[in-house]
This record gives C-alpha cells, structure tokens and sequence, in this order.
C-alpha cells in the first residue's frame, strides 16, 4: 500500500513543481519514477508517474518532447500490466499525443474509446475528463 500510495503522491508533486514553474525538474523526476516501476518495481505503480510525465512532456511541445512521450506510452504497451483498468492512462496518453500532433481523426475515436472504458470500469474520478474530451 505504502508503494502505491508513493507513486501517486510523487507524481502529484512532480506536476505540483511544474505548475510552481519547475516543469524541467518534474519531467526529471518524474522520467526517473517511471523507469523505476516499469522496469525495477512493481509495474502497475507506473500508471501514475507515466500519465504525468506524459501529460508534462505535450504541455512543454518540442518535437523531441513528443518523440519521448511516445516511447513513454510504447514502453507500458511492451512491458505493462495488461490490466484494462491500469490501461486507461495509456489510452487518454495515446489522445492527447493524436491531439499534439494534429491528428483530429486519431483523438476522437480515441477519446471515444477512453470514455467508453471510464463507463465500462467506473472510472468516476476520470469520468468528467473523458467526456470533456468527447465533446
């Protein structure tokens, strides 16, 4: 429990840091965070510290930004926890990456898809966020 409740603390303080102005120091944290549990750890705990860094990396917007926020994401594909519910930080990542690069198409139906699993799983702390981006 302690673990879990690590991961997710960490990576409301790494965005905490960015808002404050330490956008760098949070993506460096936070990279290192998700390293750590995806690959040393306990991999479900990647969920929290990847959604984050991924989020930090698309706000900040250079091309190698983006470049790495998708090997973020490719990274819980090939080594994650095949778990829907521990999937849907994937997902809402793959939207908003479609989102950054212009690919209008891609983020519907992917937001589509990310709704529809928030519905399916009761996903209530998501929910709200999933329909705004339907709309």
């Amino acid at each position: 429990m302690i673990g879990f409740a690590r991961a997710t603390i960490d990576a409301d303080l790494a965005v905490d840091a960015a808002l404050r102005g330490q956008r760098d120091e949070a993506i460096d944290r936070l990279r290192e965070a998700y390293r750590l549990y995806l690959h040393h750890g306990f991999r479900p705990l990647a969920g929290s510290p990847g959604e984050a860094l991924v989020e930090l990396l698309i706000d900040r917007g250079d091309a190698a930004d983006v470049a790495e926020a998708h090997r973020v994401v490719d990274a819980w594909q090939t080594h994650g926890a095949r778990i829907p519910a521990l999937d849907l930080w994937s997902l809402k990542s793959r939207a908003l990456l479609a989102k950054a690069e212009g690919d209008s198409d891609a983020y519907a139906e992917l937001s589509k898809a990310y709704l529809a699993l928030c519905e399916r799983l009761d996903a209530r702390r998501r929910l709200a966020d999933a329909r705004r981006m339907v709309d």
